[in-house]
């Protein structure tokens, strides 16, 4: 029977010692599963250990305290290193925030063959993966051969998503994907990331964007106080979670920012929360349906 869950955290802990000889504690006794094929988002206000989670489940950092389960693969605690760690990068991938900062090669055909063949691939099946990877992110072939600095911002950031897919990963994190970029953007970047998980994979996101989380998250965890304070779906966090969103300076999803208005003026409203609404035109055909049984 297959696994419906992707990663499993087992009370991990990560605490960094400073030059004074004190103790930081960043995450303490986190245990959570990411489940297999659903879009997953870290909120938390800044130093809340988001970025310092992730990099746990690729192996950027490794904690003296809790194990961690890849499917299959597992970093444990007494260990001191992960060993085939090139297994791990192949299960998992990562673009960090302003991903595109980390190009470095003259033509965009060496930024996206550079990790395949890093990771053993070789170089002519990795150049047909790229053929096909830069069709997928919105660009086409003749990019290739042109240089990443010659690229707007957006199309960098989908050179640099390029380049991970282009390792065939089964997961993928993103660290603000959308940071920086304009509107339209922003759904190129989502166009991306969605085909991804509808092929079946994981993609796990940071973000501060609310209207995101709600428009396309299945599960959310929240972060504070080195722990998990909250976590369900985007409706359950932002409907019966609300107090901890506004107490960790987080914002407040558009939508429900104009329900909590529309019950202000009217209690009848409070049945809009018996909907699960993502967008304004979900929005409108509640409304409509809570005053038609009025």
């Amino acid at each position: 029977m297959e696994k419906s869950n992707c990663i499993e955290i087992k009370n991990l802990s990560v605490v960094f010692e400073n030059e004074d000889g004190t103790k930081n504690v960043v995450l303490e006794n986190i245990n959570y599963a990411f489940k297999k094929n659903k879009l997953t988002y870290i909120l938390g206000k800044s130093g809340s250990g988001k970025t310092v989670l992730i990099s746990h489940l690729n192996g950027l950092i490794k904690s003296k305290k809790g194990n961690i389960d890849i499917d299959d693969f597992k970093i444990l605690e007494n260990s001191k290193k992960i060993k085939d760690i090139k297994t791990l990068r192949k299960k998992i991938g990562a673009v960090f925030q302003f991903a595109e900062y980390q190009l470095f090669n003259d033509t965009i055909l060496k930024e996206l063959i550079f990790g395949p063949k890093n990771l053993g691939i070789k170089k002519d099946v990795a150049i047909e993966k790229a053929k096909k990877i830069i069709t997928e992110v919105g660009l086409n072939e003749t990019y290739l051969e042109r240089a990443p600095s010659d690229l707007s911002g957006g199309q960098k950031r989908r050179v640099a998503i390029a380049s991970i897919l282009t390792s065939s990963p089964e997961i993928i994190l993103f660290d603000e994907p959308c940071a920086g970029l304009d509107p339209q953007g922003e759904i190129e970047i989502y166009k991306i990331i969605m085909d991804f998980k509808n092929s079946g994979k994981t993609p796990i996101i940071i973000t501060q964007d609310m209207d995101h989380v709600l428009e396309y998250g299945d599960e959310v965890i929240v972060l504070a106080d080195n722990k998990i304070i909250a976590q369900g779906t985007p409706k359950q966090i932002f409907r019966d979670c609300y107090d901890i969103i506004k107490k960790n300076n987080l914002e407040i999803p558009k939508i429900y920012k104009l329900i909590n208005e529309l019950i202000d003026q009217n209690s009848i409203f409070e049945k809009l929360y018996d909907y699960d609404i993502r967008s304004t035109k979900q929005l409108a055909e509640a409304i409509k349906e809570v005053l038609k049984h009025e």
